[in-house]
C-alpha cells in the first residue's frame, strides 16, 4: 500500500507544478503533451489539475484500502495451510 501511494503521491507532486508552470508561461506544447497522454479526456485549466489531484489519491488509497483490510481480516496460519 505504501508503495502505491508514494507512486500517486509523486505523480501528483509532478502533475500539478508542471501544468501549472505550462499554464502560467503558455507553454503549449507541454500542455498539448499532457493531454494526449491523457487521451484528449479533461481541459487544460489549472482548476481541473487541482480538482483531479484530489479525487486521484483517494481513488489510489480506496484501491490499496480495500484489499489490505480484507487481507488483514484472515488468519495468517490458514492462509498459509491453503497455499
Amino acid at each position: 500500500m505504501r508503495k502505491v501511494l508514494l507512486s500517486a503521491m509523486l505523480a501528483v507532486a509532478v502533475a500539478v507544478p508542471a501544468s501549472a508552470h505550462a499554464q502560467a508561461n503558455e507553454e503549449r506544447a507541454a500542455v498539448q503533451a499532457v493531454i494526449t497522454a491523457l487521451a484528449n479526456s479533461i481541459h487544460t485549466n489549472a482548476l481541473t489539475y487541482a480538482a483531479g489531484a484530489p479525487f486521484l489519491g483517494v481513488v489510489a488509497t480506496t484501491a490499496c484500502w480495500i484489499p489490505a483490510r480484507r487481507a488483514g481480516r484472515g488468519d495468517p496460519m490458514r492462509a498459509l495451510r491453503t497455499e
